[in-house]
């Protein structure tokens, strides 16, 4: 049975009934009890699979889960927050993190701690690069007290009790970056911003979001290096998000008058320009099936100015809009 506390629903397991969590390494990232019972809406896909569909799924999984691995699981603390989980990549986590977050704080009359699942090698998953702001995230919104169950290997953890928060595609927080997360990361970065960096602007600061090419998904589009060119001409700075600490990105993204970026999990990144900044979007190919609608809130929220310059072939005609 799911409660609610704000926007948001979520499940809380019994009293006095131990919470076991089989992470990434397994092939996993789900919750079950002591009989190897699934916990459903631990990943995004039970959802469309129901309970059941979701444990055959994932038979295989139960199957190589010992009672030894049960009676060895490392414990990680008496009361554990999480989410469903989607994937790996840095929208998904983003929107995951800022929602633990913001439903921590709701929760703040209790002790918890927060758990995450995200990879910190290319080991187990070779087409998804590992990014040190994932570590730089979890930090400053939890703290430092984040449980990330990916550092623990192949062990299982195990809980007293969990509050699972649902985060289905229709659910009113999904991509929502509430401004409490928000804010505790900014508060944060612009103290070390001013006492660590020298970051000169002007009032029509414009920048330009670049990005590496994708292994997991042909996502670039195909005359980037033009459109980097033609931005440049017209005065904006190239910024890639990939080879800057992220506290000097997110330095220059409040700092911005105009931004150009491409579609894709960087557009979460929104959340943390300031009100009225103008963002350009480039939708390549790749993301023609997705629709800004998914973004809609963090749009509404921050107060930004949006538009879109859509793909033909693959490519962005030179000039569009700045």
């Amino acid at each position: 049975m799911l409660s609610r506390i704000g926007d948001y629903e979520y499940y809380e397991t019994p009293d006095n009934q131990d919470v076991y969590y089989v992470n990434l390494h397994r092939q996993a990232g789900f919750f079950i009890t002591g009989d190897k019972t699934i916990i459903n809406g631990s990943r995004y896909y039970s959802y469309y699979d129901g309970a059941e569909g979701f444990a055959i799924s994932n038979q295989n999984v139960l199957n190589n889960i010992s009672d030894s691995d049960l009676e060895n699981a490392v414990y990680v603390g008496d009361t554990i927050i999480s989410i469903c989980k989607w994937f790996v990549t840095y929208g998904h986590f983003m929107d995951e993190a800022f929602n633990l977050c913001d439903f921590q704080n709701k929760l703040s009359h209790i002790s918890t701690k927060v758990l995450l699942d995200y990879h910190t090698d290319n080991l187990l998953i070779t087409n998804y690069p590992v990014y040190s702001n994932y570590k730089t995230i979890d930090d400053i919104l939890f703290d430092g007290t984040g449980v990330n169950a990916y550092s623990y290997g192949m062990n299982i953890l195990k809980m007293k009790k969990l509050y699972l928060v649902k985060h289905a595609i229709t659910d009113p927080m999904f991509h929502a970056f509430p401004e409490y997360s928000r804010n505790k990361i900014l508060s944060k970065i612009i103290t070390l911003r001013n006492t660590r960096m020298k970051l000169i602007f002007n009032p029509e600061t414009r920048l330009f979001i670049t990005r590496n090419t994708a292994k997991h998904m042909h996502r670039n589009l195909d005359n980037e290096t033009q459109i980097e060119e033609y931005l440049h001409i017209n005065q904006y700075i190239a910024v890639n998000p990939e080879q800057i600490s992220f506290e000097k990105f997110i330095g220059f993204l409040y700092k911005a008058n105009r931004i150009a970026m491409t579609w894709g999990g960087a557009l979460t990144n929104m959340c943390y320009c300031s009100p009225n900044t103008h963002i350009i979007i480039l939708k390549s190919k790749s993301y023609e099936h997705e629709n800004l609608r998914l973004f809609e809130t963090i749009i509404r929220t921050y107060k930004l100015n949006v538009s879109v310059v859509s793909h033909k072939n693959n490519t962005i005609e030179i000039p569009f809009l700045i």
